[in-house]
């Protein structure tokens, strides 16, 4: 990977054929030092992630568990919203920016029907 933090240049070779660069990135300071926050060293002792709770940009950075987004998703079930829509709004709630639409209808892949309704028979 070639870097050129001053400028923001970066590029990178990806499966060593195809050559990938951006130009011109920019970091929020405030971002980048809030994500560090729970990891530096506080008045002399050590801070451990679970002595701070983490920041917003870190929550950000870090999707929910597979049971949150669950239990998110099967909220919104039954609120009526169908499972593909549910899967397209769940990204747009807060705390849940992160999560895809293929992997909430994974996680909820044996809670939820899919599909059409299935014909009783004889019907």
């Amino acid at each position: 990977m070639q870097q050129n933090w001053q400028a923001g240049d970066f590029s990178t070779l990806n499966e060593g054929k195809y050559e990938w660069k951006a130009f011109g990135v920019s970091f929020d300071l405030a971002d980048i030092q809030s994500m560090l926050a729970p990891y530096q060293p506080n008045s002399g002792s050590p801070t451990t992630v679970t002595d701070t709770a983490p920041s917003d940009a870190a929550r950000r950075l870090r999707p929910p568990a597979d049971d949150e987004i669950r239990d998110k998703m099967l909220e919104l079930h039954r609120q009526g919203i169908a499972r593909d829509q549910a899967a397209k709004l769940i990204a747009t709630l807060p705390g849940f920016e992160g999560v895809g639409n293929e992997h909430a209808r994974r996680v909820v892949q044996g809670y939820l029907p899919r599909g059409r309704p299935k014909k009783q028979a004889g019907k």
